[in-house]
Parts: structure tokens; C-alpha cells; sequence
């Protein structure tokens, strides 16, 4: 070989017989050929971790930084396991914090409903979307065609799939899915941020993530009140989806919990939403398991929206959404009912131990 060529983010896509550079051989992370090159392999990680004296932090390893797919291998990120490792076996975003990660960012601050609504579904646990790849895809095309958005998530490492077969087929259906711990913590980041600007600041967004936890009635239906009449679209609230997606969003990154859980079966029933507490290293207090029920009505008062936010509580109950045994860190159960009409919301509580 006399010359090679390594790009960036971007393959080299333009290439064809009419333009100055031409019969180019272009290999990406779906094709197999050198699949082995890039990236390191777990028996490589596993050796390097013992020649650290670090054999008892692989299983975080693979957690956090495993989980690329190139071609037929799974590799990890080589420059986050070095710095993993050179910190102490500390779980960190390392490869994250070498640049802007703009393009997620980019994402959801202007991602639609449908979008958002696939990114959760990527933050569920074995989360996927199906979408197909186009890996000549350029910058300006994630304005003009929405599904090169996906493209560019999976060329910029945001991404991965098992499904790489015909690598230059563009419009068969692939399942894409988030790495690790290390990427997924990269889109709780941006979501945080995109639903701080929403709630007003990151302090307000804390307020209503405290009142939410710990059962304040008054200060959430504040709060909700604010957002959704200062800084939702009115375009968003015309039905029960729009008002669930927003709710969805601003309960990310709530201190000590994981990511709330969207009509996932519970008891007798899905409720709308429900977010546990899990393990943490910092004192974060009582957490008590949090489970949401949400109802839409055209054209409603305060006072019926008031009538069917409680009928929300009465449903929890009923249907044990949140009763069986409860999470090992969760200290108690708060419910909530939140009815809305428009850019009206009526938020109503109770707390059981």
C-alpha cells in the first residue's frame, strides 16, 4: 500500500468518475475488512487491565466504553478505557468531554415530537429505532432530509448497530442503538440542557425536579403552569402526546433517579410515566418511587381539569401502577395526577408510605 487515508466524521463522499478524485476504495465501520483496526478488542482491554493491576474493573469497562459494533467486531473506545484506566477504574465521560458534541445537541434542541420521542425509546433499557443508513451523508443535509440525522449520529460514534449487511445499501432498515453507559450519558446531558432552557434555567428545572420527588403540589403546579404557558408551543399541546412528551422530557436528570419510564407495564395497567430511584454516591436524601398519570381535555376549566387530576390519583391506586415492592432506594411513593387543556395544567399529589 502506498497511501492510505484515515477522515473524520465524514467519509469521503463524493467520489465518482466525473470529479478530479475518483476509483477510491472507502471502508466505514459498517464493512468488515478492517474491522479489527480500530478500536480495542475486549481480550486486549482484559490484558491491558491486568498488566494495570486493574483485573477488577472490567466489568465497568464494558459498561461504560464497550458496545461499538465495526463490521463482524465489537471493539471499545480506545481513548476513554486509557483514561479510564489511567484514572483509577473511575467511570467518567472522557471521549465525550474532546469536543462540542454538537451534532446531539443540535438534535434535540430542534427535534420534533416523533424524534424525541425516539430518543427515549433509545435511553429505555435495549432501546432501538430502525432506521436506514446513508453514510454519504453531509452537514447540510441534517436541515433539509430528517433522516440523515440518524446517519450522521452513527458516523460521529452517537450510534451503533449490529445490522451490517449490504453496508452500501441505503435504504435498508437497520437497528440502531446507543453504545454504552459513557454515549448514553452524552444524550441525558443535552436532554437536561434542552429542558433547562424550557423550565427557564437549570435552578428552576431542580425546583420542579424537589417538588416533583418530594410531593410539593404547590410549587410543581407553579412551575408547570409557567412552562407550559411561557415556553411551550401551542402548536405541542393540541392533544395528550404533546403534553406527555414535554412532561417526559423535563423528568430526565432528576437527582438520584433513573430515567422515567414511559407507559411501561405496571400492576393492572401502563402508567403514563413512573421514575424509580436507583444507586447513587451522593446523599440525595429520600426518594420516593414517582409515578405519573396524565389526562388531555379540549376547551377545559380549572375546575374540571382539577376533577380529573384526582381522578388520575384514583386510577394509580386502582390499577397498583405503583404498588408490589418497591425499589430498594426508594423511601415511600409519591402520585401524581396532571390534567391539561392547551397551555392549561392542573397538578395534584399525594404521598404513601
Amino acid at each position: 500500500m502506498e497511501l492510505a487515508c484515515l477522515t473524520g466524521v465524514q467519509r469521503i463522499s463524493k467520489e465518482s468518475i466525473f470529479s478530479d478524485l475518483n476509483k477510491l476504495v472507502v471502508n466505514t465501520a459498517l464493512d468488515s475488512k478492517f474491522d479489527e483496526w480500530f478500536g480495542f478488542a475486549d481480550e486486549e482491554v482484559s490484558a491491558l487491565a491486568g498488566y494495570l493491576g486493574h483485573d477488577g474493573c472490567m466489568e465497568v469497562a464494558r459498561d461504560w466504553y464497550d458496545g461499538y459494533r465495526f463490521g463482524t467486531s465489537d471493539v471499545y473506545n480506545p481513548w476513554s478505557v486509557l483514561n479510564y484506566f489511567d484514572c483509577g477504574c473511575s467511570p467518567d465521560v472522557y471521549w465525550g468531554n474532546t469536543s462540542s458534541n454538537s451534532v446531539v445537541g443540535d438534535l434535540l434542541r430542534h427535534a420534533d415530537q416523533g424524534t424525541l420521542e425516539e430518543v427515549y425509546r433509545l435511553l429505555e433499557p435495549k432501546g432501538t429505532v430502525v432506521e436506514p443508513l446513508d453514510l454519504s451523508v453531509v452537514f447540510p443535509d441534517i436541515g433539509i432530509r430528517r433522516e440523515a440525522v440518524w446517519s450522521m449520529l452513527y458516523l460521529a460514534g452517537y450510534l451503533t448497530t449490529e445490522d451490517v449487511s449490504l453496508p452500501n445499501n441505503t435504504r435498508a432498515p437497520r437497528r440502531l442503538r446507543i453504545p454504552n453507559n459513557e454515549v448514553a450519558e452524552l444524550y441525558r446531558s443535552n436532554i437536561v440542557e434542552r429542558f433547562a432552557t424550557v423550565a427557564g434555567s437549570s435552578s428552576r428545572l431542580v425546583a420542579l425536579h424537589r417538588a416533583i420527588s418530594t410531593g410539593d403540589g404547590v410549587l410543581a403546579s407553579d412551575e408547570l403552569s409557567r412552562i407550559f404557558r411561557d415556553s411551550a408551543s401551542s402548536f405541542d399541546l393540541t392533544n395528550e402526546d404533546g403534553a406527555h412528551m414535554l412532561l417526559l422530557g423535563l423528568l430526565f436528570g432528576m437527582p438520584g433517579y433513573g430515567e422515567p419510564e414511559s407507559s411501561r407495564e405496571h400492576g393492572m395497567g401502563r402508567p403514563d410515566i413512573r421514575v424509580e430511584p436507583v444507586a447513587s454516591p451522593f446523599p440525595y436524601g429520600e426518594r420516593p418511587l414517582v409515578t405519573v398519570e396524565l389526562k388531555y381535555a379540549s376547551d377545559a376549566t380549572d375546575e374540571k381539569l382539577g376533577n380529573l387530576a384526582r381522578a388520575e390519583l384514583k386510577q394509580i391506586a386502582e390499577r397498583g401502577h405503583d404498588m408490589g415492592e418497591l425499589p430498594i432506594e426508594a423511601t415511600g411513593r409519591v402520585r401524581w395526577g396532571i390534567a391539561t387543556s392547551g397551555k392549561l395544567v392542573v397538578a395534584v399529589c399525594e404521598r404513601v408510605w
